[in-house]
């Protein structure tokens, strides 16, 4: 068996884990506790697109059978090549809510906005965390300002912090 005295002076009994799998579990949990909090109501399913692989399974997890998920962009495009189809635009008019990326990932996202009536229900997600990723030096602008990360599902803290978004 292994000690070691945390910082605060608690004794950790067991072998040194990693923090990023509990977080996994926690954030899982409280996406399940949402999901169940709604099955409690005969309603419609709520109708998602999400425009970002990782959202389209934060929103079927959180929603539960409470949502109906599409996921505009499969596993494998690039989402920064990905250009949506005439079926993609209908289908994010006929969405409760669409969930992006933000950040700028989805560069069609501004001009679509303006050209279809989406009745304001797009969530960006990137735009809205406390703590974004920040480029490195190829993110860089011409007078070296840095540029926000649009990958924010790289930190596990903002996947966190995206899935309390789509459930609230």
């Amino acid at each position: 068996m292994n000690f070691r005295i945390r910082p605060a002076g608690h004794i950790r009994v067991g072998p040194p884990r990693s923090a990023a799998p509990l977080r996994i579990v926690a954030a899982l949990a409280l996406s399940l506790a949402s999901a169940a909090g709604l099955c409690g109501a005969q309603q419609k399913p709520v109708r998602v697109v999400a425009l970002n692989t990782v959202l389209a399974e934060i929103a079927q997890v959180v929603g539960g059978n409470q949502a109906s998920v599409q996921g505009l962009l499969q596993p494998g495009v690039d989402p920064h090549a990905f250009e949506p189809t005439a079926d993609d635009l209908r289908a994010m008019m006929q969405a409760d809510l669409v969930l992006a990326s933000g950040l700028q990932l989805e560069s069609y996202l501004d001009r679509l906005v303006t050209r279809i009536d989406t009745k304001g229900r797009v969530l960006l997600i990137g735009d809205a965390l406390p703590n974004p990723l920040w480029a490195d030096e190829h993110g860089r602008h011409s007078d070296g300002a840095r540029e926000k990360d649009p990958h924010w599902w790289h930190s596990i803290d903002n996947v966190i912090v995206a899935t309390g978004l789509v459930r609230d």
